[in-house]
């Protein structure tokens, strides 16, 4: 699904923090014609929290709103606490409990439960068979500390603290990553393009609900859920919004693009949807299904949007450009381009970002390098790997950061 990857020599850092769209590539109106609002907001200083109190990252982007929420300072530098080698290409995401578990998974269809401090196993739990995939899922860890792993053969498994499996669903096809609301109602979208409703409960008692087909053209997209409840996911060329009612998923609104997506949504605070396609353009999209902005990237995009806190919206592309928009108006803030070379897909960006509590962000690219940047644009690091990197990031509470690469090798990069 993926383009070949080619390996490029050489880097130039170039990172911009606009001041006015017209600076950069242009969003366009709902129309398509003019400029986004020039109220765009600053970067903020250094020391701001952009974090929800007490947010973790217990599930893909943090949570299902896809926020990137942390109270965490991240890494200043490419200091490693540990890394190893999995069995497979440590493409899944990362998901970090309450106690600072690390929950790892790999190709190879083994969920590792590693301790922070060290990398170690706490348990390890083998879903039977292997993912050969390069789509990047994520365990989710509810409050409870009931661990929701999208795990091989078209599973969901639900294990305890223990990593003793407390029951397991199957789906149509390959299960991306859960999103959780509130109450422990859990959805869930697979690879057909359809979207379930999981009610879990305390003791491994759980219900499967609703299911809803989303339609045709498969799906890529791990749900978001907004504000208000709507549960959104994407298929083929077209994002879908389906709303709970308990009995029942309805479909709310369909908003089409211009070619298939291949990411997942993020929703802002204000409950604008944004995402990419493999299109030009990304979009933000108001809960009614309306056109609010379409921003010009001039790329395609593998990298999910997320959408912290302040109303800033980060995403890459296939040029290796890390962006950064204003969410309620498109107008772009900030763009970071550490690495230059042919618009091929070999410098792009497949991971979603990682923001800390301060704005410093953090992501992975197929020229197998992790950045850090600073939230005045200024780069904290430079880690290079020897292999693609697309497994999605997380942080934990204390500021650690864990990301994969294809070769097999997780980090942890604590300063």
């Amino acid at each position: 699904m993926r383009n070949a990857v080619r390996r490029l020599a050489g880097a130039l850092t170039v990172s911009v923090l606009l001041g006015c769209p017209a600076a950069c590539s242009g969003a366009d109106t709902a129309g398509g014609t003019g400029s986004a609002s020039a109220t765009a907001r600053p970067v903020p200083p250094p020391g701001r929290s952009l974090a929800v109190p007490g947010s973790g990252w217990a599930s893909a982007m943090s949570d299902a709103r896809h926020s990137s929420a942390t109270t965490a300072v991240g890494p200043q530098t490419a200091t490693l606490r540990w890394r190893r080698r999995l069995e497979g290409d440590a493409t899944p995401g990362p998901a970090v409990g309450r106690d600072g578990t690390v929950y790892l998974s790999s190709n190879a269809g083994i969920l590792h439960a590693v301790d922070p401090l060290t990398g170690r196993d706490r348990w390890s739990f083998s879903g039977g068979g292997g993912y050969g995939s390069d789509l990047s899922t994520t365990p989710a860890v509810l409050t409870d500390d009931t661990v929701l792993w999208p795990g091989p053969r078209h599973t969901l498994y639900a294990l305890d603290h223990a990593g003793h499996r407390l029951w397991s669903e199957t789906f149509a096809a390959t299960v991306l990553s859960p999103a959780v609301a509130a109450g422990g109602v859990v959805y869930v979208a697979d690879t057909s393009g359809s979207l379930t409703r999981v009610d879990v409960g305390p003791g491994g008692a759980h219900h499967r609900g609703w299911t809803i087909p989303l339609g045709d053209g498969g799906s890529y997209a791990s749900p978001a859920v907004t504000p208000d409840g709507l549960v959104i996911g994407a298929v083929g060329p077209q994002v879908v919004a389906v709303r709970d009612d308990t009995a029942h998923g309805v479909l709310a609104w369909r908003f089409p693009v211009g070619e298939l997506i291949e990411v997942s949504p993020a929703v802002t605070p204000d409950g604008t949807v944004v995402i990419g396609a493999n299109d030009p353009f990304e979009y933000g999209i108001s809960s009614a299904g309306q056109l609010l902005w379409r921003y010009r990237k001039d790329s395609w995009s593998y990298s999910s949007p997320v959408a912290t806190p302040d109303g800033r919206v980060w995403f890459g592309d296939h040029r290796g450009v890390l962006n950064v928009l204003d969410g309620a108006t498109g107008a772009p803030l900030a763009r970071h381009q550490p690495v230059t070379g042919p618009v091929d897909g070999s410098l792009g960006v497949w991971t979603a970002p990682a923001v800390d509590a301060r704005g410093d962000v953090y992501w992975g690219t197929v020229s197998g390098h992790i950045y850090g940047y600073g939230p005045g644009g200024n780069q904290l690091f430079d880690l290079p790997t020897g292999a693609v990197v697309d497994s999605y990031p997380a942080l934990g509470p204390d500021g650690t950061l864990y990301l994969g690469s294809a070769d097999g090798t997780v980090y942890a990069i604590h300063s």
